[in-house]
């Protein structure tokens, strides 16, 4: 078999010595490659951007945010569609070039701007953490094993469709049915714009697309548009440090719960304001981002929709229908598209989910341990008291929501949102776990201090929304 030599080489046991991953000639081309990735993203998501919103209604960072998001879930789709990478990208990079040709898609710059202050030091907190992805190798199972293995396997061959070798029983254990997110993005770093061979690879340069999901988040943030500085540091903080190591390891379930968190807050944003159209779009593009994160992200997003519906009927919110018609345009159009094509493909190589959700099977194995009367009260045990974080954010939104009854009806309330979300998430959990066909002790000791972060999220902002004004400056 074509690919047993590349198993071998790939696996713990027989790994060849350690060299420095780092050479002058190599930090080169990390530079060119990676600039040229950006770029192509940026001017994908111009291109699109021109088309999708007037200018004088987009701000600096909510255009920044825009075009990369945008452009990313572009690079993705046609990726998937096409997927030889010698075809897809001279394509993608051909588009960009005529997205940066066009001089009326520039940014402007709207009154009540970040302070320069948070600029500066959130810059910083960036930078910092995009230097620990780079410098720490990968040495988590799932990360090395999974999300850049899959990366390893597009790269050698030189496709994302079925010659990467999904099919192959030896890989089942790379859960090939995984989105492919980080997957493209980080394999997309090792070709020059005509799909050429450009850098060797090397684990941690791979990483170098946990920076790209790093720019987006940070984007999202930033674009939120608060009048003051500390509420955007604090989001910053929750969703970029409170992790800890899972923001540099390669675990895709912090950037899958907070494009989640992201596209509730601009969804949020879009029907409060009325220059909200950016946000609404991004809140669209945010979503899409974390269902193509992992495969939670269609529970997470299912779980935001849901959510602003229910806090919308229960405050009696009359829904801004000419501010959300904003969203047909080619902007949600790729958002769209692009989960489509994951559909496709996922359906085209015949991919199972591996926990085999929604099967006969996974729901009589939930009312076989509905009925044990043990294994519920355990989940919720080790979800909500044995994981303190996920319990006292809990507990704090609880809080927070009392606080803010007073909230005006005929208002989208973004604390009930978060709270709503993170419990509906929570519920989805539960029922995963009792439907498991694996050991539920060790699913939960390997899982559910990763799975939880959608839900702390949703709650620690949602308090945090409760107990300031900030958020609905």
């Amino acid at each position: 078999m074509r690919h047993s030599g590349f198993l071998r080489a790939g696996t713990n046991s027989t790994r060849s010595p350690v060299r420095p991953w780092i050479t002058r000639e190599r930090f080169s081309l990390f530079a060119v490659s990676s600039l040229l990735l950006i770029a192509t993203f940026l001017g994908l998501g111009r291109l699109l951007r021109t088309f999708s919103l007037p200018l004088a209604h987009v701000s600096r960072a909510a255009a920044f945010a825009i075009d990369l998001s945008c452009g990313v879930l572009v690079y993705l789709s046609l990726a998937l569609l096409l997927p030889a990478v010698g075809l897809h990208r001279p394509i993608l990079s051909v588009l960009a070039m005529m997205g940066w040709s066009i001089r009326r898609a520039g940014w402007s710059v709207r009154p009540g701007s970040t302070e320069t202050w948070v600029l500066v030091i959130a810059g910083c907190v960036v930078a910092l953490i995009a230097a620990v992805m780079l410098i720490s190798p990968l040495n988590t199972w799932d990360a090395q094993s999974i999300w850049f293995l899959h990366s390893k396997l597009i790269v050698f061959a030189r496709s994302t469709g079925a010659d990467a070798g999904w099919s192959i029983p030896e890989l089942e254990f790379t859960r090939p049915s995984y989105p492919r997110l980080n997957a493209v993005l980080s394999s997309a770093f090792f070709f020059d714009p005509l799909g050429g061979a450009l850098i060797p690879w090397s684990e941690r340069a791979s990483k170098f697309s946990l920076v790209i999901l790093l720019l987006l988040q940070a984007a999202g943030v930033f674009a939120l548009q608060f009048r003051r500085g500390i509420l955007t540091l604090a989001m910053l903080l929750i969703l970029l440090v409170f992790p800890g190591q899972m923001t540099w390891t390669g675990y895709m379930d912090l950037w899958c719960a907070g494009f989640a968190v992201l596209g509730a807050l601009h969804f949020w944003r879009g029907v409060e304001r009325e220059d909200g159209a950016s946000s609404l779009q991004l809140a669209v593009l945010f979503l899409a981002l974390s269902i193509h994160a992992k495969n939670e992200g269609k529970v997470a997003a299912f779980s935001v929709i849901l959510a602003a519906i229910v806090t919308g009927l229960y405050s009696r919110f009359q829904w801004p229908w000419r501010r959300i018609r904003s969203l047909l345009s080619p902007v949600s159009g790729v958002a769209v598209v692009s989960v489509a094509a994951w559909v496709w493909v996922r359906w085209r190589l015949e991919l199972q989910d591996w926990l085999g959700v929604g099967s006969a099977g996974f729901f009589g194995q939930v009312w076989v341990r509905i009925q044990d009367g043990k294994s519920l009260p355990q989940i919720l045990k080790t979800l909500l008291v044995l994981k303190p974080y996920a319990g006292i954010a809990l507990f704090l939104a609880l809080v927070g929501s009392i606080v803010r009854r007073r909230e005006r009806f005929g208002a989208i309330s973004p604390t009930l949102v978060l709270l709503l979300a993170g419990v509906f998430y929570t519920i989805a959990l539960v029922l995963v776990y009792l439907g498991t066909p694996f050991d539920l002790k060790w699913h939960l000791a390997t899982s559910s201090d990763r799975v939880t972060l959608m839900p702390i999220y949703c709650w620690l902002l949602a308090w945090l929304s409760a107990v300031t004004n900030e958020i609905r400056d």
